[in-house]
């Protein structure tokens, strides 16, 4: 875990610890760039919500791909997997898929183990309230517990917990899942955020969140080089996802 030292100065900090998260911080990482990420529950790292499976239709050609760049959630599937199935075998291969049904306790466990043991990497169980800015770009976060994490790069990978809202029947409840709460503070910074960098006048407020965005993120070159850094993990290594890859 992260100590809170006087200190607290990182390459980039990572808010959010699902599949988005997990895998930007763990390339960041491994850049050799010092990484905080940051999540409302650590027990909760890496969490399957709902169905837990991996792949299938929609989502195999992903993994498959994040697979190929050299990323890790394929590994982690393998590691976590009961059940390995390539979907419509009877049909042609362009509507072929692979899918694994995942035991969420052994994932979870194998992709916290990668998180804790990653050199340059540091976990803090909190929830970020305020992305700060210096100059146009990110420049750390200001968390719940009134800390302060100063970044040249601030990833936001919130998922569904950003002003997330969860619908049971005509009941309507602020909430990242059920259990779990979401951002709404960190929702609100974000916007008045963009409101101050572009008014929101005839452009309508997509264009400012476009423009909070990037400015959020900081500079394009860190994501260049995570995906420069993939693709040389991905040469010389076998792939995951059930071995089909690689």
């Amino acid at each position: 875990m992260c100590s809170c030292s006087a200190e607290n100065r990182f390459d980039c900090i990572v808010t959010g610890g699902g599949h988005a998260g997990s895998e930007a911080a763990v390339a960041l990482a491994r850049l050799g760039l010092s990484v905080l990420l940051i999540s409302g529950n650590v027990d909760r790292l890496g969490y399957l919500s709902c169905n837990p499976a991996i792949g299938g239709l929609a989502k195999g050609h992903m993994v498959r791909e994040i697979d190929a760049l050299g990323g890790m959630m394929g590994l982690w599937a393998d590691a976590g997997g009961i059940q390995f199935r390539t979907l419509n075998m009877s049909k042609g291969p362009a509507v072929r898929a692979t899918r694994a049904q995942i035991d969420r306790e052994a994932y979870q466990k194998v992709l916290k183990k990668t998180l804790f043991s990653t050199p340059g990497l540091r976990i803090w169980q909190d929830s970020v309230t305020e992305v700060l800015e210096e100059n146009g770009h990110a420049a750390g976060v200001r968390t719940a517990q009134g800390l302060t994490f100063h970044a040249r790069h601030v990833l936001l990978t919130t998922g569904t917990f950003l002003a997330g809202l969860i619908h049971i029947g005509l009941t309507h409840l602020p909430g990242g899942r059920l259990g779990d709460v979401g951002h709404q503070i960190l929702r609100h910074a974000a916007r008045q955020f963009a409101d101050e960098r572009r008014g929101v006048g005839a452009d309508g407020v997509e264009v400012a969140q476009r423009d909070a965005v990037q400015a959020l993120v900081g500079r394009a070159a860190v994501v260049q080089d995570v995906f420069g850094h993939l693709l040389r993990v991905a040469v010389g290594r076998g792939g995951g996802f059930a071995g089909f890859s690689g």
